[in-house]
């Protein structure tokens, strides 16, 4: 059942006998359960593929759907893993691509795609790691900020030479003033679509309940990264995003 719906995610997406909210909780199962497979598979020839697949009918139907931030905010999964982080941070992102007017269908694509695998070098991280309940050690620590460089690297042995997708995976975790890993980037190196992953990545990591810690109400999120991470997200940006995640209020 899971792989006929991944397979034709995009027709679904387009029955007129579904509500909206119906075809939103079947896209988030959908993407979550394939990006479950993604990461146990990361070697697979059809890596890439699939996940093009899955984020060419996501960015198509986030896009073309009225309010569709409101109907991701009732579907989405507040409970912690590497799959469902990766969902909602392409899903996140989409949104403010969206918010911002840009309709460049084929650059839409690569961007999602490396918002969805941002993190697949995570799978080279012992699960013991991952699941800790306590604060890393230096030595841990060192190993969890590679994940960003063993993303790029999984991705270019996959034969991905676009610099987009090559970019958000590797950078999404720097900062503008240089306190971010894995080169500690300042503001001039890091592109402005980098900016836009970072701000949705920090989000959900701050409103997802983790073994270490508790889920963060949004509002909260929002006023925790104005006080203590502005100098380090794009102002601009983020601005862009609270204003889109207001909206969801209204």
């Amino acid at each position: 059942y899971r792989s006929y719906v991944e397979h034709n995610l995009s027709n679904i997406l387009m029955v007129d006998s579904l509500s909206t909210q119906e075809k939103v909780e079947v896209m988030y199962e959908s993407v979550q359960h394939t990006m479950e497979g993604l990461l146990g598979l990361t070697e697979a020839p059809n890596l890439i593929p699939r996940a093009r697949s899955i984020v060419i009918a996501v960015s198509e139907f986030t896009f073309a759907t009225d309010d569709f931030l409101k109907h991701f905010i009732n579907v989405c999964n507040y409970r912690y893993s590497i799959a469902t982080h990766s969902v909602n941070v392409l899903l996140y992102s989409l949104c403010v691509v969206k918010r911002l007017g840009i309709r460049d269908v084929g650059w839409i694509q690569n961007f999602g795609l490396g918002a969805l695998l941002l993190d697949l070098g995570k799978s080279n991280i012992d699960k013991k790691i991952l699941k800790q309940e306590t604060p890393l050690n230096k030595a841990q620590w060192k190993i969890v900020k590679m994940h960003p460089v063993w993303t790029a690297d999984t991705l270019k042995s996959h034969g991905i030479i676009d610099e987009v997708v090559l970019n958000i995976a590797r950078y999404h975790h720097e900062k503008l003033n240089g306190v971010g890993y894995p080169e500690g980037w300042k503001a001039a190196k890091i592109p402005k679509y980098v900016r836009i992953v970072t701000i949705c990545d920090i989000f959900d990591a701050l409103t997802t309940k983790r073994v270490y810690n508790d889920a963060t109400d949004s509002f909260s999120a929002l006023k925790l990264m104005h006080e203590k991470m502005i100098g380090e997200v794009d102002g601009d940006i983020f601005k862009v995003f609270v204003q889109m995640m207001s909206s969801t209020k209204e």
